[in-house]
């Protein structure tokens, strides 16, 4: 099958992270911030940078990784952990601060296997079909999918998708400072940088 005749069943998803990569203890974060439930807002709001200790930015972006691990659903404007993401999360859950590489394989399952909210992982675990493979390469084929399903999204938006992607599983060399800090996915070394 041609790369450009391969439809999914969703619309593609390739913004929403605001260019950062799942961080270790945003999940907690999430679920320590919003209990039962809580209007989708409380990421945008103007005290979020205090409630979760980040920038604006970062917060909108805990609220995609939320929901794109499968341990967040949101409904009638309010997100919520699910069933499996309270009995996770809580204080006396099974791995409330993600430190069994279990619960890291289980966000990246369900992240790996939803088109509709992270399109890119999807397509690279599921329908990339290749061992190796460099940025530009899976920009093209992002693009002849995007195309052939009749989505929108501009060569810079897969671009970038495509940079958080790889920051999202690639291990950092640099881990200097705040903004270097280990994603959370990475320690399932499933992506390595090839040397030549």
């Amino acid at each position: 099958m041609g790369r450009a005749t391969i439809k999914i069943d969703s619309r593609g998803q390739f913004a929403g992270h605001e260019t950062f990569p799942l961080r270790l203890l945003w999940l907690k974060k999430a679920f320590d911030a919003i209990g039962d439930g809580a209007d989708c807002r409380t990421f945008q709001e103007q005290d979020a940078i205090t409630r979760f200790g980040i920038g604006r930015n970062m917060a909108v972006s805990m609220r995609y990784w939320a929901l794109a691990s499968g341990l967040f659903t949101e409904a009638d404007r309010m997100i919520a952990p699910t069933g499996l993401g309270h009995a996770i999360l809580s204080d006396d859950g099974l791995d409330p601060y993600l430190e069994q590489s279990s619960t890291i394989w289980l966000a990246h399952w369900h992240m790996a296997s939803t088109p509709a909210m992270t399109t890119t992982a999807y397509y690279a675990f599921n329908l990339l079909n290749a061992i190796e493979f460099d940025p530009a390469m899976l920009l093209d084929q992002l693009m002849a999918l995007v195309e052939s399903n009749g989505w929108r999204a501009t060569r810079g938006t897969l671009k970038r998708d495509i940079e958080v992607f790889l920051r999202s599983y690639v291990r950092r060399a640099d881990t200097l400072n705040e903004d270097a800090a280990e994603p959370l996915l990475a320690e399932l070394a499933l992506i390595r940088v090839a040397r030549l």
